[in-house]
């Protein structure tokens, strides 16, 4: 498949549209893209998953693409709920590239500032959540203003060797039967440094602890301390007024719960896989 410009092997002769428009300036995403039948649309930036915002030189941002996604959905007058992923954290993590990973979730802050930015936050429910963590950790006593993909400059292991502050449980780069290197003498500041791991796999793993949830706007009192992941569904569905909460006394007509328009951001935040979902309350 040519993302600029060849064809597209997608069966749109199946989809519902009005027209097609390929875009080739990001500047012009916005436009060009609202410009076409808004019922169903798909943007094709790359072939397989979008670079790495590190090595990214012709692609859209993640705020970029989130921007041109709320202002064409804003234009429907009963709301609209967007999912925008950035998914590319977790494959930083999974190739124990800290800096890949950081730099993402970077890219997810400036989305959010940027989806915060154009919208009412008085009428908006912004979450923020994750569907796991990863095994990787921040470890040691460094002293301050010392880089998290630095060593820990106060200690060495009983190996007389540094060790990462940003570290890997497993991953590429296990230790097998050889001595351990020192991140000290690599190049553990270059963007595609791959760091040790303690057990070599051929990708990081998930981990299991408690990831956290936040929440800004309206209904934003239902998500608190220490919640199991289901509560997530049923308190956005209870915003939402639908499923079996359908008939509850905030969805009366009239009321704000009645009429609901959500905006959902699926991204990391601190090396965590995030969603962040925001619902706009409309009168």
């Amino acid at each position: 498949m040519d993302v600029l410009g060849g064809d597209v092997q997608l069966e749109w002769e199946n989809w519902p549209v009005a027209s097609l428009v390929r875009t080739f300036n990001s500047d012009r995403l916005t436009t060009e893209s609202g410009s076409a039948a808004t019922a169903f649309m798909s943007g094709l930036f790359a072939p397989s998953h979008l670079a790495y915002q590190l090595e990214n030189q012709d692609q859209p941002s993640l705020a970029e693409m989130t921007e041109a996604a709320i202002k064409v959905l804003s234009r429907n007058p009963k709301g609209f709920l967007l999912l925008v992923e950035g998914g590319r954290i977790d494959h930083g993590n999974h190739e124990n590239r800290a800096q890949y990973a950081l730099a993402e979730t970077l890219e997810l802050e400036k989305a959010v500032e940027k989806a915060l930015s154009l919208v009412d936050q008085q009428e908006t429910l912004l979450l923020v959540t994750a569907d796991h963590s990863h095994s990787y950790g921040v470890v040691g006593y460094p002293t301050r203003n010392t880089s998290v993909l630095d060593v820990d400059n106060t200690a060495k292991g009983d190996d007389n060797k540094s060790y990462l502050i940003s570290s890997y449980f497993n991953g590429p780069r296990g230790i097998l039967d050889a001595p351990r290197s020192d991140p000290a003498t690599e190049d553990r500041f270059a963007s595609s440094y791959t760091a040790e791991s303690l057990v070599r796999l051929n990708f990081s793993t998930h981990s299991a602890e408690d990831v956290p949830i936040y929440a800004n706007g309206p209904y934003s009192e239902l998500f608190h301390s220490s919640l199991d992941n289901t509560f997530i569904a049923h308190a956005t569905m209870y915003s939402l007024c639908i499923g079996p909460y359908t008939n509850q006394s905030h969805c009366n007509e009239g009321n704000n719960g009645s009429q609901l328009r959500g905006l959902h951001l699926n991204n990391f935040y601190y090396l965590l896989f995030l969603s962040v979902i925001l619902y706009t309350f409309i009168h």
